[in-house]
């Protein structure tokens, strides 16, 4: 098994707990808030660590989760952040972010396991949001 996978099952045996009874993890990144992953390694870390705060963010069958995660602390949670149902949630993202019901964006670098993760994640929802779709009107 691949370390990105290994990484992917640890994270959803984390996030477990916090999920409703019968759902399981389809697809999880983990991003970074307020500070772009370059800006924080680039410029001063130093500086920015005290204020960056990590979310793992998840979707299920039925909802997406955004999970606060402990101080510099990839699988432990303080708990739910944000949770809404996959049918409704306002997703905006772009390549390197992604952003929930107008929440703050969460960051991910340009490239590596976790842009696979922010990648994998959309597809995913875009796929599963697609099938949740009414029908088109029927035209008389």
């Amino acid at each position: 098994m691949a370390v990105y996978e290994k990484q992917s099952q640890k994270r959803a045996e984390a996030v477990a707990p916090y999920l409703e009874e019968g759902e399981t993890v389809k697809a999880s990144f983990l991003g970074q808030t307020p500070v772009p992953p370059w800006v924080f390694f680039l410029i001063a870390s130093y500086v920015f660590i005290f204020i960056q705060k990590y979310r793992t963010v998840v979707a299920t069958e039925r909802n997406v989760y955004v999970m606060e995660n402990r101080f510099l602390s990839s699988y432990k949670y303080k708990g739910v952040a944000h949770k809404s149902a996959l049918s409704s949630a306002r997703i905006e993202s772009d390549s390197t972010w992604v952003s929930f019901d107008g929440g703050p964006k969460l960051w991910v670098p340009p490239f590596g396991p976790l842009k696979r993760g922010l990648t994998e994640f959309m597809t995913y929802v875009q796929a599963a949001v697609g099938t949740h779709s009414p029908p088109p009107p029927e035209r008389q």
